[in-house]
């Protein structure tokens, strides 16, 4: 293979993915940036060039290619590399993880992992060990092709050490239609260059340089006069000040906060903590709680004091909108204006409104599982025939749904209202919904019950079918392995099943998990189960019903169109020739 050279393992994950996409690649060492996101791209499966980003969050590094407007970079928190003459070395051993985003406009978020670094890589050429989740340019549609990419990586990617080189992305990409192949790496891989400083840290570095100074004339602080300079403990701004501001700026976007870009962090926090507690923003947010969320918020807030002692999963998402804050492993702060807002709205009338809109909001999650997409008509049908467990409302039609959609936080939805349909957001791009609809054909929809419909919406899957259960069972007692990796499998196998899938990607899935059969016997048990399972399993294809259920439907009215069933049977068959 000729002369080792050094490398890293990465993991690649596309932040928020449903599925879940990542790729675990190799790549040499010495690039510069701006080579290594033309790498990244084809490892992920993304075409052409766009204008990108690299972001070293602990570091507060941003690296970009400098068009000219570096006063724009660095005016925020972050200092400033050029991409094309900066090389990955020095940073890949200084952090665990940074963030690579693809197309600035789109903002395609990528969090890569450095799993490790490799001193004695045989190849020179970039390469993906393992995958899950198709090409993210079609819409994760297009099944990924390892093998294909691996040769287009050897072609075009093959690293040669020297001086490295200056190339911007363009520049390169546009060398490779002309059919250059390689790239130069550096062979030491140190870069000559420091980072601009931002903004921020030029003012932190001369506020040190002229607290320095007056520490030298006046030894003594005034202990007084600095604690003026810190936010009261039981409030929204002591605990943003914990916050990074990107974490700070995601709350404003969750909240449909405008103007936030303007702001330095510690203004920011000041706005938003006067945004999210004025009354109508904080009861519009807590008006799409659960039962069991509120009466978790309720019983911490009457403590004496505001910590609570343990970790509590139902006041995640009251943490996640910004209205609480963990401290270390075990305690939670609710502030005390938090909870004065809270009391004075919480009439009866309210909690009517609140559990009317947190089951359409489940509705609309149990929707997103079994339908993909569905008129609201639909929607208003799952609400009305369980009119019970929404507390007796009035019966919701396709207007009165826009009505409540339009009062719902940005940061709870994961759909779109659009044409009168319900559409998953992970089904918009490439108008992917479209091509659903038409392999759904004119099948009925399944409506489920209540239960089902809180199970979905809180667990994303049924966590009480009994073929679950069976399988997990199989995992434990024939697999051998750990009761909490046989819940992760099971779940991932249901889920899988949902959205259609051949026995051989559930294979591969196993594969990747380093889960593997001993003997034949085994693999014909897995197959008899999950042959039970497929046929049991209610699949977004068939729009909620199981393939039993369809079959059924289908008897009684022929023109409702004919469900894809997993061939499991044929599958074995053919695993065994193999």
């Amino acid at each position: 293979m000729g002369i080792s050279m050094k490398a890293y393992q990465f993991k690649v994950a596309i932040k928020n993915s449903k599925p879940p996409t990542w790729r675990r690649c190799i790549v040499p060492a010495g690039l510069t940036f701006s080579q290594l996101s033309l790498i990244l791209n084809r490892i992920m499966g993304w075409t052409g060039y766009h204008l990108f980003k690299f972001e070293f969050f602990h570091l507060q590094l941003r690296l970009m290619e400098d068009n000219g407007d570096i006063e724009e970079y660095v005016y925020d928190m972050y200092d400033f590399a050029e991409a094309a003459i900066t090389y990955m070395n020095e940073y890949m051993e200084m952090e665990e993880w940074f963030t690579y985003i693809h197309d600035v406009n789109d903002v395609w978020q990528h969090r890569v992992t450095i799993e490790k670094i490799i001193m004695d890589y045989e190849y020179k050429y970039p390469q993906v060990i393992k995958y899950k989740g198709g090409s993210p340019s079609k819409g994760y549609n297009l099944e990924y092709d390892m093998v294909s990419v691996n040769e287009e990586l050897k072609n075009y990617f093959t690293v040669t050490l020297g001086k490295g080189e200056k190339r911007r992305q363009r520049e390169l990409y546009e060398a490779m239609l002309l059919d250059e192949r390689g790239f130069t790496a550096s062979k030491t891989g140190k870069n000559v260059t420091e980072p601009i400083s931002s903004y921020e840290r030029q003012l932190e570095n001369a506020l040190l340089r002229f607290a320095d100074m007056v520490n030298s004339l006046c030894p003594e602080p005034d202990e007084s006069r600095l604690a003026l300079l810190n936010h009261d403990e039981d409030t929204l701004e002591y605990i943003f000040d914990f916050f990074e501001k990107d974490e700070l700026v995601e709350i404003a976007k969750f909240h449909d906060m405008k103007g936030y870009s303007k702001y330095s962090k510690d203004e920011l926090s000041v706005k938003i903590a006067e945004y999210i507690l004025r009354p109508e923003i904080m009861m519009r947010y807590f008006s799409c709680l659960r039962d069991n969320e509120i009466k978790e918020f309720e019983r911490i807030s009457k403590q004496k004091k505001p910590y609570a002692v343990g970790v509590s999963e139902q006041l995640d998402r009251i943490e996640e909108a910004g209205y609480a804050g963990y401290y270390g492993e075990n305690r939670i702060l609710i502030p005390r204006r938090v909870v004065e807002v809270y009391n004075q709205y919480n009439t009866k009338s309210f909690n009517k409104i609140r559990r009317e809109r947190n089951f359409l909001l489940d509705c609309f999650s149990a929707a997103g599982s079994l339908y993909g997409v569905a008129p609201l008509s639909v929607i208003g049908e799952m609400y009305n025939q369980n009119i019970e467990a929404s507390n007796g409302s009035d019966l919701l039609t396709p207007t009165l749904i826009i009505k409540e959609y339009e009062n719902i936080p940005s940061g709870l939805l994961d759909f779109v209202i659009r044409d009168n349909r319900f559409i998953y957001y992970a089904l918009l791009r490439n108008n992917g919904y479209k091509r659903l609809e038409q392999l759904q054909g004119n099948k009925s929809f399944y409506i489920p019950t209540a239960s089902e419909i809180r199970e979905l919406a809180v667990h994303g899957y049924f966590p009480n079918d009994k073929r679950l259960k069976q399988l997990k069972t199989f995992l434990i007692t024939k697999l051998g392995i750990s009761l909490e990796m046989a819940e992760y499998i099971g779940v991932r196998i249901q889920n899988m099943i949902r959205s259609t899938c051949e026995l051989e990607h559930l294979l591969e899935m196993l594969n990747e998990e380093d889960i593997e059969f001993d003997e034949m016997k085994e693999l014909n048990q897995f197959v008899d189960i999950v042959n039970e399972m497929s046929n049991h399993t209610r699949m977004i294809l068939n729009r909620g019903f199981t393939p039993d259920e369809l079959t059924k439907v289908e008897s009684k009215n022929p023109t409702s169109g004919k469900a894809k069933v997993i061939n499991f049977q044929e599958a074995k068959m053919n695993k065994r020739k193999r």
